[in-house]
């Protein structure tokens, strides 16, 4: 007799913000209560809970016998039945206890099913984008983020009123929407395959790295606050006095446009990428110069980040330490398969320009030093704050951090799946990637290049640009962002002498947009580059990586090019920019660096099931190809480091010759 498996929606209310603070702290809430549950059994009917009745014995049998429960981003109702739910019932006279906790391994997530499989993470448009006619109540949607707040609250008593106890239809209302999302949900998960093995493995890992979470120091995170506050008050007397009043702060975009172009400011925005290329420029000077440097200053997110980290973290933490839990999302590059950031994201966390100054700044901001002191010591007080914004996180008391990070693995992968060997004997001699590639591209001998030369930045540029296909105008673009200023014509040589260099790895674009073509206009036939193969499962292109992994293009199809003769790739999915699921187009270069980033990922993955097997170490983040974990401090944590380097030097099984490096430290506090 096969498990039944369980379906389960949560609807619930709270005094606080779901997306401020995450599912874990939200979960941990004492204001936090479940309103309903949906659930059912199989393709059975689906019932509801409501808070106040006698909780289902049927759900609390299945779960204390750990068997499987499935829902849509599981790790919500994780973190709801665990402390929420259990904290709610058990305070509740008719229930004796509250049921058992649910287990990592019993769940099941619909929705890094769906990721992976090709489909959008939002319920809302995963189910159209799957084909199905069952689709999310979009009346209910308003309704839930309604019902999800207090309808009241006194704030001279503090008493609060809740929707769903003064107003029963939009109780029912309710109800029935939480059914109809575990109808919806049910049926995307009936669609398409469960995880393969090797993912549910990844996902649970993704899991366990999330409750654990990383530590935040709090007293540093209040002194950057009240430092951020003063800088960008004294930003903005600035900007006030020198436009006379006419624009009151540095991000008032709109006036600050206006003045600026009556000014003689030649650009029609203030985007940040416009800024810096302005700025550079002989004829900015004046006036404009100094706004410019005052919108620069002033338009930094810091204070965004650090207000995260607080209302994000575990409210039950004490004052001077936080954890801050969920900042992963598996899946969340839906076509590579890399991780993205959650609520502080710190994948997009700036580099800073305080190098090894960075501990002292940290002790200067926590010992409440003066901010005309901070910027005579280390400059702008904004740009202090976004620099210290890293030392935010650290290691719990007694642990220290040991992080690790792949290096250059995308162009180490990239020459693998092309075959360049000569570019792979560089990597596996241990000699400089960016001087060889300068000096074969330019012509000068490596020995007359150094490490600090424009030419091996040059070197480094080409590198890191054109392993997917870049011309030379974007080229030019990209290089001037490194401070390499080349002419259209020094940059369209420098790319045609890179692929004559690189012909393996041109001609395997050119390979894999052939093989992807022949795939669709053949289903029933698949057609391998070296490592990658291609092949068509119900209407959608499917690209098997050397790890075993595939990557999904829904609804491939050939299509008549709009601007040029001939058809295109193309497939439905997430437009980066839009967000919304529409049709997209791929070639031969885009192809190469998806397969290149996605076998990095997997090359990533498979250390950190590693490292996540040791004692030794706790993971506790990944960013971009950085692994972070926990050890204890001192010796333990120099040989924890030991432990995980020797995992990353190792070369996955699926890539015996794939010559992999890493490079890292140990420490307290996060840091580049």
């Amino acid at each position: 007799m096969t498990t039944p498996i369980l379906s389960i929606d949560f609807e619930t209310a709270s005094q606080v913000d779901l997306r401020q603070t995450g599912a874990y702290a939200y979960a941990q809430s004492e204001t936090t209560r479940v309103l309903c549950m949906a659930f059912a059994f199989d393709d059975g009917p689906v019932s509801v809970w409501r808070e106040g009745q006698n909780f289902p014995a049927t759900v609390s049998e299945h779960v204390r016998h750990l068997r499987p429960v499935r829902a849509w981003n599981a790790a919500f109702e994780y973190a709801v039945w665990n402390h929420t739910l259990s904290r709610q019932l058990a305070n509740c006279p008719l229930h004796q206890m509250a049921p058992a906790d649910l287990d990592l391994d019993q769940l099941h997530d619909t929705m890094a099913a769906a990721a992976y499989w090709g489909l959008p993470m939002k319920l809302d448009d995963a189910a159209p984008a799957a084909g199905l006619n069952v689709q999310k109540d979009k009346a209910g949607h308003a309704l839930m983020m309604r019902m999800n707040k207090p309808r009241h609250v006194n704030k001279r008593t503090g008493e609060v009123r809740w929707w769903h106890e003064e107003d029963p239809a939009k109780f029912d209302q309710l109800a029935d929407y939480c059914a109809q999302d575990v109808v919806v949900e049910r049926a995307i998960a009936n669609t398409i395959p469960e995880l393969p093995e090797q993912e549910r493995r990844i996902w649970l890992m993704d899991a366990r790295i999330n409750e654990r979470g990383v530590g935040i120091d709090k007293p540093l995170v209040s002194s950057l606050t009240g430092l951020a506050r003063q800088a960008q008050d004294a930003t903005n007397a600035q900007v006030l006095r020198i436009t006379g009043g006419d624009v009151r702060t540095a991000t008032s975009t709109a006036a600050m446009l206006g003045y600026l172009t009556a000014n003689g400011y030649p650009e029609d925005n203030l985007r940040k990428a416009t800024v810096e290329a302005r700025m550079p420029q002989p004829d900015c000077l004046g006036v404009e110069r100094e706004l410019l440097e005052l919108r620069q200053s002033g338009a930094k997110t810091s204070t965004a980040k650090l207000a995260r980290m607080l209302t994000a973290a575990d409210p039950q933490d004490p004052a001077d330490f936080g954890t801050v839990r969920g900042m992963l999302q598996y899946y969340g590059a839906s076509r590579t398969g890399r991780w993205a950031g959650r609520l502080i994201q710190p994948q997009n966390m700036p580099r800073g320009s305080l190098g090894s100054a960075i501990d002292d700044a940290i002790a200067a901001v926590l010992s409440n030093t003066p901010l005309d002191i901070v910027e005579l010591l280390y400059g702008a007080g904004l740009e202090v704050v976004s620099s210290c914004l890293r030392g935010c996180l650290r290691a719990r008391r007694g642990k220290e951090l040991v992080v690790l990070d792949f290096s250059q693995i995308e162009a180490r992968v990239v020459a693998w799946l092309a075959g360049q060997t000569d570019i792979l004997d560089v990597f596996k001699s241990g000699r400089d990637v960016y001087i060889y590639t300068a000096a074969r591209v330019t012509g000068t001998p490596e020995d007359q290049i150094t490490k600090n030369s424009p030419l091996r930045q040059l070197g480094k540029v080409l590198v890191l640009a054109c392993g997917f296909g870049m011309a030379a105008l974007k080229f030019r673009e990209t290089a001037e962002g490194y401070g390499i200023d080349l002419s259209e014509a020094e940059a369209a040589t420098a790319v045609t002498g890179w692929r004559d260099a690189n012909n393996k790895i041109v001609n395997f674009w050119w390979d894999l947009d052939r093989a992807a073509r022949h795939a669709i206009e053949n289903p029933r036939e698949t057609f391998a580059v070296r490592h990658i193969t291609f092949g068509m499962w119900r209407g959608h292109l499917l690209m098997r990586l050397p790890s075993g992994r595939t990557l999904c293009y829904r609804d491939a199809e050939l299509r008549p090019q709009e601007d040029r003769p001939g058809d295109e790739i193309t497939y439905m999915g997430i437009n980066q920019y839009t967000r919304n699921w529409e049709r997209l187009r791929t070639y031969g270069g885009k192809l190469a660096e998806n397969a290149t980033q996605a076998v990095a990922r997997d090359a990533m993955a498979d250390a950190m099931l590693a490292a996540d097997e040791r004692p030794e170490l706790d993971l506790v983040l990944t960013v971009h190809d950085e692994l972070v974990a926990e050890a204890p401090e001192g010796r333990p944590a120099v040989e924890a480091r030991e432990i995980m380097e020797q995992i990353m030097l190792t070369p996955p099984v699926w890539a015996p010759d794939l010559p992999v490096d890493c490079d890292g430290w140990v420490g307290s506090r996060y840091r580049k």
